[in-house]
């Protein structure tokens, strides 16, 4: 990062949640695996329809919070899907910053700011077999997730928030990118 700080701010570890999730992928029934959300409320059910997530645990790898989340949400077992995408972070041998390459790091970020608080979403892009049929799983009282694979070319219409909308347009990106340096790699110029 270079140029002037545009904002600052500072959290404290009981002032911050780290939460992790899956943008996930079946690519060759061109499928994204999104949670229809049922919570109940005094003023009655609230629904909305997202990408997987959930808080990570204490001492948890980012990564592997994102998979034991999309599993415990949808009870889809996933599995990491290297992406072609762009990271500030630095390449371990060359020390580059902003390189593209095939990578299982984080696809992006979400940040909601409470009124106590910061909740900071990592999301990771992975991959399953629509064709497979979910685990039913057990949710708290109050609360129900229904799984749903939705089509590519619809799945924004289906997703409530914009912001989860721009996890699922970088992750379609991304997969292109990652064909496409495979494809190279394979068959140079």
């Amino acid at each position: 990062m270079s140029g002037h700080i545009a904002n600052h701010s500072s959290y404290l570890s009981d002032e911050f949640l780290i939460s992790c999730g899956t943008v996930t992928l079946d690519i060759k029934a061109n499928k994204v695996l999104l949670v229809r959300v049922r919570k109940v409320t005094d003023a009655g059910p609230i629904y909305e329809t997202i990408l997987p997530r959930s808080p990570k645990l204490r001492r948890e790898p980012c990564k592997a919070a994102a998979l034991r989340a999309t599993f415990e949400q949808t009870g889809v077992q996933v599995q990491p899907l290297p992406a072609g995408h762009f990271t500030l972070a630095a390449d371990p041998q060359s020390r580059q910053r902003s390189q593209e390459g095939l990578l299982t790091e984080p696809i992006g970020i979400i940040q909601t700011i409470f009124e106590d608080g910061i909740e900071i979403i990592f999301f990771y892009v992975a991959w399953a077999d629509s064709t497979i049929p979910h685990i039913q799983m057990v949710w708290p009282e109050g609360v129900d997730f229904q799984p749903s694979w939705q089509d590519l070319d619809d799945a924004n219409y289906f997703l409530s928030r914009g912001y989860e909308r721009r996890m699922l347009e970088e992750a379609m990106r991304a997969v292109v990118r990652a064909l496409r340096l495979v494809t190279n790699a394979l068959m140079p110029a």
